[in-house]
């Protein structure tokens, strides 16, 4: 799948490949260029500094599902996808931690 979506006011491409069961969602920029690889991924493999910055933050809300997501300058960070208050949300903290946004 592709789809064209604006980020930061930038147009990109959202790619989704797949094959072997691993699935990528890949943020492509007009000329081409991946800007970030996202990846579902088991909860063991988030780092403990994210798992508990995140329960420190969302006390008692158990995470539903694990993505990692690399820039294209090595930046990794996580998003993980909670449920309160009975609605889906999505919070993302970089690899060691530190709270970057809830959507």
């Amino acid at each position: 799948m592709c789809r064209r979506e604006v980020a930061d006011g930038r147009t990109q491409w959202e790619v989704r490949v797949g094959e072997h069961g691993r699935k990528l969602e890949l943020d492509v920029a007009p000329n081409g260029t991946i800007l970030q690889t996202e990846e579902k991924v088991a909860l063991d493999v988030v780092p403990s500094s994210v798992k508990a910055a995140f329960a420190k933050k969302y006390s008692g809300s158990p995470v539903i599902s694990a993505e990692k997501q690399t820039r294209a300058d090595g930046n990794v960070s996580f998003e993980l996808a909670f449920k309160i208050g009975g609605k889906q949300r999505e919070a993302t903290f970089t690899a060691k931690g530190e709270f970057v946004e809830e959507e």
